[in-house]
Formats: C-alpha cells, sequence, structure tokens
C-alpha cells in the first residue's frame, strides 16, 4: 500500500520539544509558528517530486506499507529526527529534508514489515542501519539518479560524529546495497 504522508506543523508537540530544547540549548533561537509552517509547504512540495519514485523503488524489492496514512509532524527544534511517531526538524533544507524523511520512512517500513536483521555480530543501531542505508543508496543511486546524495549521507556519519552509523556505511560498501537488499528477510517475503 502506498500510504498518504500528512507533513503538518506539529503544534501539539512544540512545548515538549521547547522546554527541551531551552534547557539543553540555552539561548538557541527557537523559530517562530510561521517560520515553521512556511517550511511545512516547502516539505510538502518537494516530497511530491519524490513520492513516487520512492514508493516504485521500495516496491521492486516486494515490499509495502500496511497502513495508509503516516503522519509526519515537523516541529521547529528538537536535537534528533525519530520515525515513530515521525517527527522531524523545521531546519532542514527541501533537499535534506528529502534524505532524512527517506530515512526515516525505512525505518517505519522495515518494523512494519518485519525486518529480520543480519549481521549479529554488530550493534543493533548498526544492523539496522545496515539495512536502511542499503536502500538509501539504491533509492539515491539507481531510481533518483541524484548519487551525490550517498557521500552527503556518509558524510553525516563519519567515524567521529556517529561510529555506529560509519560501521554500517562500512558494511554496505563492503558487501554491496544490491546484495545486502536481494539477501533481506521480511515476514512479508517469507
Amino acid at each position: 500500500m502506498r500510504p498518504r504522508l500528512t507533513i503538518k506543523y506539529g503544534k501539539l508537540l512544540e512545548p515538549f520539544f521547547h522546554c527541551y530544547i531551552e534547557q539543553k540549548y540555552p539561548g538557541f533561537e527557537i523559530p517562530d509558528e510561521a517560520a515553521v509552517k512556511a517550511k511545512v509547504r516547502l516539505f510538502r512540495n518537494e516530497w511530491s517530486r519524490y513520492r513516487d519514485r520512492f514508493f516504485d523503488g521500495i516496491e521492486s524489492f516486494g515490499l509495502e506499507f500496511s497502513r495508509n496514512r503516516i503522519d509526519v509532524h515537523v516541529v521547529s527544534a528538537t536535537d534528533r529526527d525519530m520515525s515513530s511517531p515521525l517527527i522531524m526538524r523545521s531546519r532542514y533544507d527541501a533537499r535534506e529534508f528529502v534524505s532524512v524523511l527517506f530515512h526515516e520512512l525505512l525505518h517505519n517500513l522495515f518494523g512494519e514489515v518485519g525486518l529480520v536483521r543480519g549481521y549479529g555480530e554488530e550493534t543493533s543501531t548498526s544492523q539496522r542501519h545496515v539495512y536502511v542505508f542499503a536502500m538509501l543508496e539504491f533509492l539515491f543511486r539507481d531510481v533518483m539518479g541524484e548519487p551525490e546524495r550517498i557521500e552527503e549521507e556518509k558524510g553525516k556519519s563519519g567515524p567521529g560524529r556517529n561510529p555506529e552509523y560509519y560501521r554500517a556505511w562500512e558494511i554496505v560498501e563492503r558487501d554491496g546495497y544490491h546484495a545486502i537488499l536481494e539477501g533481506m528477510e521480511t515476514r512479508q517475503n517469507h
């Protein structure tokens, strides 16, 4: 199923994030509601350019979502995005928003289809991200025709920044994204 993504301002979530951000990052200038709503419009437009190709790509591996709707809550400030519930920062430009949205959607998808993770010798974070990164590489390189995004994604995961993400990228490079995805086991394909 191709769910409808409802990308919206997470107004009711804002007080929780404001309190946290103000304590953790004193002096941080939190964007106002109008600025976040403008970003939401930008993000909706950008997603519409990629939506069909995203779903075409995941469906080519026999994967599909079981839900008909996914809410994407955009908030003014948080120090990390999350996949469940799907909450994203407003600070992104349209391009980065799509990259992060793909990442978070893939976490949702792999949870729904019951991904059977391999790489048991790795941390659980690295195990999960091997599949997320392999699919991101397939989507950006083979489906979207934007291979430069892979290097951008890898750049966010350098060894000094996030060692578990870095390790997942090492595995994707070593084993190859096609081989990882073709060997992927889920409840859906068994």
